[in-house]
């Protein structure tokens, strides 16, 4: 393993003599001509090297060794040997299959985002899109049963193998699916995972010029920094999509403040309205922008990412160029200014529709952090706040709350913002075009989109924390989890029960009522689905567990389904990015089903029907959305397993 190095030294205590990254790690660099006498200076100098070199090079193998005598599985139900492995290995050693070549066999091959295979861990390629490759905490042994991807490597075997008892003849399984291109010919050195590894800011860095994003852009500094930002035209344009998509689903923004700060920055740097023409000049912005710019970058990122274009560099450029002008230490932690905040929900969002799950963790992660700092997890510190900011702290705090939980659920890892620590109302039902800057608040509307939407959401969250805690948490015990499972989900089925009678005695208002209580419904049935996976997938799987996974999972494909040939579906972006999400866990139970054939008839031919519509869904998709793309590439083994037993 080539020792590690700072990617941006300092100028001050950088010496010629210290190897850098594309210097080989076998010897330190020559410092004196062949032709001349080393002094004793630079023999010293060299042994040092030397030194430095091997203690890089040897401390991590032996950290790892250490770490492999002294690490033992956990017994609880998120250790793979509970949370997968129990289930597979009965399968697989009921169907004649070696388990411990199997187990061998699928790491080999894992490319998960969750599970890291290789033995040393790979670390997060920020230049190339797809899944993260970022190690987890402890690499191959710390993925809850609910992990987006989870035990889909061994399902493929264990499908073939099945089928092949049963005399249905299947082509060999093919290959884990590969990483995508990376989008930019020139490689990218950035220096953070996921923020910077120095002090240095836009002002102080090395001067960084980046390749400017797809369509037309208009050149600016900040700083040292050259970024590019979009043509007036082409901004307005990103803000519209953003605030009629993102930003109902994810109401971390204002649009009026938004818009009149950009108007600002375009002002600033160019000199002109948004109307006008720009000047020929290369203007240069002040640092203090870099946050707001980075904000701005974030919300071109995510646009980019949810519309239907390149699935494998959809806003990559633009979350490069956010990541460079702000990184880990610049983002403020005290003050009303929630920027910081705001930029790590955008890019948490972007980077997990994107399948950088790991990464997407850590953002969101930092994210929960900065809402304690800033006091937005207790009211009773806003005394001072105008009802404006205390709306906003309110939206954001939320927002954060609901993204956490459900990032930490799709990569099946503890939640980083707990109940108890929040003592927040929730927001009044505003819209959100009628909010303004330190004006008095608007009445409460029931054409808004945020209410009660963000309640419902909260709701989800709450469940999908509980999951977490009765179910998968490290403490809990073997024994207690099928009756945790079965309150939980009485629970939910109890919720959702509720909430379509609501939803039938109040119609939705606006379509992207309409959408949001679809996107709600299925993330509760989704949930449902993710409890029980473990039992589902084990070899003596009851009938009544069959049964109830589904029917589950063909109401939540049947609803997604008939969503996508409704008028509004071209117009909604982000319920297109949200469907593959909540297609993944259906996909699985039906194949499963439909490959045991162990379903009554009238359920075996729905099934059927429904797994046909999920793959249709994600098939029209995969071409434009990394999100379809993702799912696609993770269940295509299972998928034409599954069709050549239908056939």
């Amino acid at each position: 393993m080539p020792p590690r190095t700072s990617r941006h030294p300092s100028p001050e205590t950088t010496s010629p003599v210290i190897q850098t990254a594309s210097q080989s790690p076998s010897r330190p660099p020559d410092v004196a001509s062949s032709t001349e006498r080393p002094t004793k200076r630079v023999k010293y100098v060299r042994k040092a090297c030397a030194l430095e070199i091997a203690l890089a090079t040897v401390v991590p193998t032996v950290t790892s060794i250490v770490r492999s005598l002294t690490w033992t599985p956990r017994t609880s139900p998120v250790a793979p040997n509970l949370a997968s492995t129990l289930s597979i290995q009965h399968a697989l050693a009921s169907s004649g299959i070696d388990v411990d070549h199997h187990q061998h066999s699928a790491r080999a091959s894992d490319t998960s985002p969750v599970h890291s295979a290789d033995a040393h861990p790979r670390h997060e390629s920020w230049e190339i899109p797809g899944p993260s490759t970022m190690p987890s905490p402890e690499p191959d042994e710390y993925a809850a049963e609910t992990a987006f991807t989870h035990p889909v490597p061994a399902l493929g075997a264990i499908f073939a193998n099945q089928l092949s008892t049963a005399g249905v003849e299947v082509p060999p399984v093919s290959a884990a699916p590969k990483r995508r291109p990376a989008p930019d010919s020139e490689g990218h050195d950035p220096g953070f995972a996921p923020g910077p590894q120095t002090h240095a800011s836009p002002a102080t860095s090395v001067a960084s010029h980046l390749k400017p994003p797809p369509g037309p852009t208009l050149s600016v500094r900040c700083g040292l920094v050259q970024c590019f930002l979009p043509v007036p035209a082409r901004h307005d344009q990103y803000l519209d999509v953003f605030f009629s998509q993102v930003n109902t689903f994810a109401p971390c923004l204002n649009e009026n403040d938004v818009r009149r700060r950009t108007s600002i920055v375009f002002d600033r740097a160019f000199g002109f309205s948004q109307t006008s023409s720009p000047t020929p000049d290369d203007p240069i912005l002040q640092v203090s922008l870099a946050p707001y710019l980075s904000l701005m970058m974030s919300i071109y990122a995510c646009v980019d990412v949810i519309r239907e274009q390149s699935a494998t560099t959809a806003g990559y450029a633009w979350y490069r160029q956010a990541q460079e002008l702000i990184g880990r230490r610049q983002i403020t932690t005290t003050g009303s200014d929630l920027t910081g905040i705001q930029i790590l929900i955008l890019q948490s969002m972007f980077l997990w529709y994107r399948g950088n799950f790991d990464s997407a963790y850590a953002a969101v992660g930092r994210a929960c952090r900065l809402c304690f700092q800033h006091g937005l997890n207790n009211a009773a510190h806003w005394t001072a706040k105008t009802p404006f900011r205390v709306h906003m702290r309110q939206r954001v705090l939320w927002t954060t709350y609901c993204m956490d939980r459900r990032i930490a659920l799709t990569c099946g890892r503890p939640y980083g913002m707990h109940w108890q620590d929040v003592a927040v109302g929730h927001p009044d039902a505003l819209i959100d075009k009628h909010v303004y800057l330190d004006s008095p608040l608007p009445n409460p509307s029931p054409l808004s989109s945020l209410q009660p939407y963000l309640s419902e959401h909260v709701a989800f969250a709450n469940f999908a924390g509980r999951a977490w805690d009765t179910v998968s948490c490290p403490t809990v015990q073997f024994n207690d989890r099928s009756e945790a499972i079965e309150r939980l989900d009485v629970q939910i089925e109890d919720w959702v029960a509720k909430f379509e009678v609501a939803a039938e005695l109040d119609e939705p208002k606006t379509p992207t009522q309409k959408q949001q209580r679809l996107v709600i419904r299925t993330l509760m049935l989704d949930l449902r689905l993710l409890l029980r996976r473990r039992d589902m997938l084990a070899a003596d799987c009851d009938e009544r567990c069959s049964t109830l996974c589904g029917e589950i999972a063909c109401s939540l494909v049947q609803s997604v389904h008939a969503a996508s040939y409704e008028v509004s579906w071209s117009l909604s972006p982000y319920l297109k990015t949200h469907a593959p999400t909540v297609l993944f866990s259906p996909i699985i139970a039906l194949a499963t089903l439909l490959i045991r054939n162990s379903t009554p008839s009238d359920l075996l031919d729905m099934c059927r029907l429904r797994f046909k519509q999920a793959t249709e869904v994600i098939s029209r998709l995969s071409p434009y959305l990394p999100a379809a793309a993702h799912v696609e590439s993770q269940l295509s083994e299972i998928v034409r397993l599954t069709n050549d037993s239908l056939k």
